[in-house]
């Protein structure tokens, strides 16, 4: 396995552990995983510059078939944590709407008599 193939391998382990990351919405573990993803890039870029992309056609094809699936993968993670982001801006909504709701019931229960036992001080 040439040098460009083992990094796609390790990009395609860590595109798998951003995919379990967001399922649980451990944000960490997403952050962690794209740092490593960043530093595994510049590997990457240095690995093709030196030529390490296979020089027969059938690798090359095979290479290609593996950028392939890890851009379907990473199209499938960008799906997904826009899911996330979309199920938490609609959960942001709820919690605004409920604390008006709160505010509002506070403000009408303010207004009231106050309690019998400050009444006899």
């Amino acid at each position: 396995m040439d040098s460009i193939t083992q990094l796609c391998e390790e990009w395609r382990r860590l595109t798998e552990s951003e995919t379990a990351a967001i399922n649980s919405r451990d944000w960490n573990a997403l952050t962690q995983a794209q740092g490593r993803k960043s530093d595994l890039r510049f590997a990457l870029d240095a690995a093709a510059a030196q030529g390490a992309e296979p020089r027969e056609p059938g690798r090359r094809g095979s290479i290609r078939s593996i950028v392939e699936e890890l851009m379907a993968m990473e199209r499938a993670n960008l799906n997904l944590l826009s899911a996330q982001i979309s199920s938490a801006h609609g959960e942001q909504l709820r919690l605004a709407e409920s604390a008006q709701n709160l505010r509002r019931l506070h403000r009408y229960s303010g207004k009231t008599a106050s309690p019998v036992w400050q009444s006899y001080s």
